[in-house]
């Protein structure tokens, strides 16, 4: 996803408007990367995927889907999830949480 803003930059007495790209942070990267492996996983567009996409609000991600997706981010960020995080990790917002908390903060 591009990260975009315009700005207004001074030269002396002048101002110049012009788009320049704001570096994205790790947690937008970490983001971006589940919510594309969420979507991959899930056979949707990543654009059906919303940011706050849950296991309540997509209709496809089936309990069958949910254990393929935690297989999915293990393989991706190298890691093992307990049992209480398997049943936890039921939405986006929660799934980049507990991989943060892991010390992951992009790919």
């Amino acid at each position: 996803m591009s990260n975009g803003a315009r700005v207004r930059v001074a030269y002396g007495c002048y101002e110049h408007m012009t788009t320049t790209r704001i570096p994205e942070t790790d947690d937008q990267v970490l983001r971006e990367r589940v919510h594309e492996l969420i979507a991959t996983t899930l056979v949707l567009d990543p654009s059906e995927i919303p940011d706050d996409a849950s296991q309540q609000t997509c209709e496809r991600w089936t309990s069958l889907y949910h254990m393929m997706l935690l297989t999915v981010l293990e393989d991706e960020f190298a890691m093992s999830f307990s049992l209480d995080e398997m049943t936890s990790l039921t939405s986006l917002p929660e799934i980049v949480r507990v991989i943060q908390a892991r010390g992951v903060s992009a790919v």
